[in-house]
């Protein structure tokens, strides 16, 4: 569901997931420390943009591209003209028109430019704790919207923010550990709890944002919104994890 290895499940365990979505930055986790160590061991062999490539196709290849896929459905889907449900009927369309080409070509540029601008200071962490913060975006995303029918309908209706503060907090479990580990010296206590609190609300605002739209132009948040949210998430998170580095270097955090 989540990633690319295979796990037998019950109908009443997928609810029982869907009641407890924020056990989804467990996934996170998982995918993080993939992501870091790949991007700390390749960096020491070839360049930063060439391991971000990697990276990258990786990552998305341990969900079988299926939020990739879910973020090209929804660009076709946001660029249809017409009412709510010709863009859902579009939306749902196996085929990928201009909208979904431009949306994941977009996505996929910025995390790889996003990846590859960090400080090789923050090779590890910084790939670590966004693919962590991606899964608390979907969360997000989920709890400010609403659902029909579908499997993704079922994590959207058992979601609220409740379940929002509990990712976070989660969240935070893995990555602040990281952080106080990993983390080079000149950074002190005071800029690594910004630089951790800034990429922790960009990933909300993402989320609630991507559901926003989607309420919008769909009336619903279902898995391809969901799957979509996660792409978004990536550079964007990565972009504010950079863009907290410079301030705290210029000393205005």
């Amino acid at each position: 569901m989540f990633t690319i290895i295979r796990v037998d499940v019950e109908g009443e365990e997928v609810m029982g997931l869907a009641k407890r979505f924020y056990l989804v930055v467990l996934v996170g986790l998982f995918l993080g420390l993939i992501s870091g160590g790949l991007m700390y061991f390749l960096t020491e062999v070839w360049s930063p943009l060439v391991c971000a490539i990697m990276v990258v196709f990786v990552m998305m290849g341990l969900n079988r591209f299926l939020h990739l896929d879910g973020l090209c459905d929804m660009g076709d889907g946001f660029l249809v003209l017409g009412d709510k449900e010709r863009k859902l009927a579009v939306m749902k369309d196996s085929h990928i028109g201009s909208g979904g080409l431009a949306y994941g070509m977009l996505f996929v540029l910025l995390s790889v430019a996003s990846l590859s601008s960090i400080d090789r200071s923050f090779y590890f962490l910084a790939p670590f704790a966004t693919e962590i913060l991606i899964k608390v975006s979907m969360v997000a995303c989920a709890a400010s919207g609403e659902a029909r029918e579908g499997l993704g309908g079922m994590f959207v209706k058992n979601t609220n923010l409740g379940t929002v503060v509990i990712s976070v907090v989660l969240a935070m479990v893995f990555i602040v550990p990281a952080f106080m580990l990993m983390a080079p010296d000149s950074m002190g206590p005071e800029h690594m709890s910004w630089v951790i609190s800034l990429c922790a609300i960009a990933a909300i605002v993402v989320g609630a944002v991507v559901a926003r739209f989607a309420m919008k132009h769909f009336g619903i948040v279902n898995g391809d919104i969901l799957g979509a949210t996660n792409e978004i998430a990536r550079p964007i998170i990565l972009l504010a994890f950079t863009g907290a580095l410079w301030l705290a270097d210029l000393q205005l955090l």
